[in-house]
């Protein structure tokens, strides 16, 4: 294994030609080709190492090629890249239901399972043997070659209707502004807020103030802006995006999209002998039915709903009292939620910020990195990376050993895509001439980047969002699997992705590094005990009406793919329709548009599983509980969660791993309890 950090290792940026992706992508994947023929040409006896292992190296070329492409066309957006990107998708998803409809391929690794050296083969060669057969079945390699040729149109018209949709939410959201030029208007916004949108107004050459839809800036508006008809105009315009209403409408409508990419689903689970979009999704999850699905939501939602309705008549009351709000407009909730956050705790996410510079942050990250599993990140000079703004690590074990690479880019840009991210270039395998590839991390955010001497300062939101998305880039980094199929984050069921990630959000709340890296950037004073108190009296503050809107999330997206009927052209806003009635608490526009820009079911892999974030947070809790109950940072129980959880990959089943950290499988009411919803004695 490499023992010091090598530039080497690292993939480049700046020499990819966006001119000739499509050209190497094309002989890339007929080389495959070509090279699958002569494996399978070349003997009828067949093994991991003639034929598993140079499938992997096939695989693991493509991927750290179209890796790169794929992570600029979300970082580094352009009209080139875009149009290039558009023109491969299609190819890369006919060579994938191509290879999944290989019954030659299929048989020969079936013939590997059926010998009796597949007994001496390690757990990870097995399960990704395992893993590859269950796949070839659900990609229908036994269907008539008609109904294959249907599945690969399917597939085809589903990566391309993805892309259209995500290109539709980029696009709605930096085609709208709102242009402001009284000043008094501005009341209650941040100055540093104030300031981008001067900025972007004088580089449109317009007096006064543009913000935009980016979502530091729309959420800084919605909480704090005292003017209600600015947050009125900024809540529309965003709760509408790429739809058929709101101020852009029509111009970027993701209506019919998203009824093509469920009729299509639907067609594409039917030919695979399955009743819905959401049993085929289930068969590679650890919830197999969509009835245990909606009983888990149930199980959480019952107790919460009644919580949450608590909280809002709390909200209500308190915005008709202290802020004259006789009704809450849908606009109004985050800013009343705000002030009442302020008023209940004499604390908020604004005056928290000025003591969380991104760089303290990342100090207190890698603390806890190093206080738990003993890891160390050296920052390397000098390196490639699509944006000046990106940091590139190394990182370390407790005994100095290199295990894996991330970048990390934490800034929003025009031309990057929203929300964040966690991705991977490329995962740890032993390659065929004996040597360890080492894996790396792409860790990715939008938080307000940096202006002037003002550094980039972090709400405790955006604290809590560094360690999550650094959770799953452990997962990738930390793993001891050799094979790429189910090393790091690779081959692990969709529901327990989210686990490794939500457990380090934990971390942000302890004490001790709160303190380390809670400094306030122009005074240097920490964040004393007594405002860390606050923050501790106000963390579970509407715990309840934050569940039921995941929850209510999550049942709209089963429910939609569980029974979605193509002759209802209704079914998308009927189906969120019915999730607001049982779920919803706070008020909401009309029209309301929250499908059209639902990115995570439409153009990510949460279609069928969105429940996966609640599903995984059970996980996270009670494994954090463990840690509780040994006094916090426990040298022990950090190894363990290590072993059980970080290291195997997707070599192993969660709910195995699980039991084998903890003892025991994970409790749904553990949550509840955490979240102050029920009291420790309900059941």
């Amino acid at each position: 294994m490499v023992s010091k950090p090598q530039r080497s290792d690292l993939p480049t940026f700046s020499s990819i030609d966006y001119n000739a992706i499509q050209a190497e992508l094309e002989a890339m994947l007929d080389a495959n080709r070509k090279r699958l023929e002569e494996l399978l040409t070349a003997t009828d006896v067949y093994t991991w190492d003639n034929l598993m292992a140079p499938i992997e190296t096939m695989d693991d070329t493509l991927h750290r090629f179209w890796a790169r492409v794929s992570h600029l066309n979300n970082v580094k957006n352009s009209d080139s890249l875009r149009s290039v990107y558009e023109a491969c998708i299609p190819l890369l998803s006919a060579y994938s239901t191509e290879l999944s409809h290989h019954k030659g391929l299929y048989d020969a690794i079936c013939t590997i399972q059926q010998s009796p050296a597949y007994a001496d083969l390690s757990v990870a060669q097995q399960k990704t043997i395992h893993n590859n057969l269950r796949d070839f079945r659900l990609a229908g390699v036994h269907l008539s070659p008609e109904k294959k040729a249907d599945v690969a149109k399917l597939s085809e018209d589903l990566a391309g209707l993805s892309t259209t949709y995500s290109n539709h939410v980029l696009d709605a959201t930096q085609a709208w502004s709102l242009h402001v030029t009284d000043e008094a208007q501005l009341a209650g916004i941040p100055d540093y807020v104030c300031a981008m949108a001067k900025a972007k107004a004088d580089a449109e050459k317009k007096e006064g103030w543009l913000f935009s839809l980016d979502f530091p800036i729309y959420y800084a508006v919605l909480s704090q802006g005292k003017d209600a008809w600015v947050r009125e105009q900024m809540y529309r315009a965003y709760v509408t995006r790429a739809s058929d209403a709101g101020p852009n409408a029509g111009e970027f409508d993701n209506t019919s999209i998203m009824q093509s990419i469920l009729e299509k689903r639907l067609a594409l689970a039917n030919l695979l002998d399955c009743d819905s979009y959401a049993h085929y999704a289930l068969a590679t999850r650890m919830v197999k039915k969509p009835e245990d699905v909606m009983d888990f939501i149930q199980r959480l939602g019952e107790p919460t709903k009644v919580k949450a309705d608590e909280e809002f008549s709390e909200l209500r009351a308190f915005a008709k009292e202290q802020l004259g709000l006789d009704e809450l407009a849908p606009w109004d909730v985050t800013f009343a939620v705000e002030r009442l956050r302020e008023h209940a705790y004499a604390i908020s996410q604004e005056a928290l910020r000025p003591y969380f510079p991104l760089q303290a942050v990342l100090d207190g990250l890698f603390d806890t990195l190093n206080r738990l599993f003993g890891l160390s990140l050296e920052r390397l000079e000098g390196c490639d990376t699509w944006h000046d703004d990106v940091s590139v690590y190394a990182l370390s074990d407790k005994a100095g050993v290199l295990r894996s690479y991330c970048y990390i880019d934490c800034y929003a840009r025009s031309d990057k895509r929203g929300g964040a991210w966690m991705d991977d270039l490329q995962g740890r395998r032993k390659r065929e001439d004996g040597s360890i590839q080492l894996p790396i991390a792409l860790v990715n955010c939008n938080f307000t980047p940096p202006d002037g001497d003002r550094p980039s300062l972090l709400t405790f939101e955006e604290v809590e969002t560094l360690f999550h998305e650094f959770g799953h880039a452990l997962q990738h980094m930390l793993t001891t699997v050799d094979v790429s199929d189910v090393a790091g984050i690779s081959g692990i069921p969709w529901d327990a992705v989210e686990f490794p990630s939500q457990f380090m959000e934990h971390w942000a709340w302890d004490r001790a590094i709160m303190t380390r890296m809670a400094k306030h950037y122009q005074t240097g004073e920490l964040l004393g005990d007594a405002m860390i108190d606050k923050m501790y009296a106000a963390r579970h503050f509407q715990a309840a009406m934050r569940m039921t809107r995941q929850l209510e999330f999550a049942w709209f997206d089963m429910q939609l793919h569980a029974s979605f009927d193509p002759s209802n052209t209704q079914a998308v806003m009927d189906t969120l329709h019915q999730a607001q009635e049982r779920y919803a608490v706070a008020p909401r526009v009309d029209p309301y548009r929250f499908a059209h820009a639902f990115s995570h079911i439409f153009a990510g892999g949460y279609a069928a599983g969105y429940y996966s974030y609640k599903w995984a947070e059970v996980m996270a809790v009670d494994a954090f509980s463990v840690f509780e109950s040994r006094g916090g940072f426990d040298s022990k129980t950090a190894d363990d969660f290590a072993r059980c959880v970080l290291e195997p990959g997707g070599s192993r089943d969660p709910d195995e791993l699980f039991r084998e950290f903890a003892g025991r499988d994970p409790d749904p009411m553990v949550l509840l309890r955490h979240d102050h919803i029920i009291d420790e004695v309900s059941a």
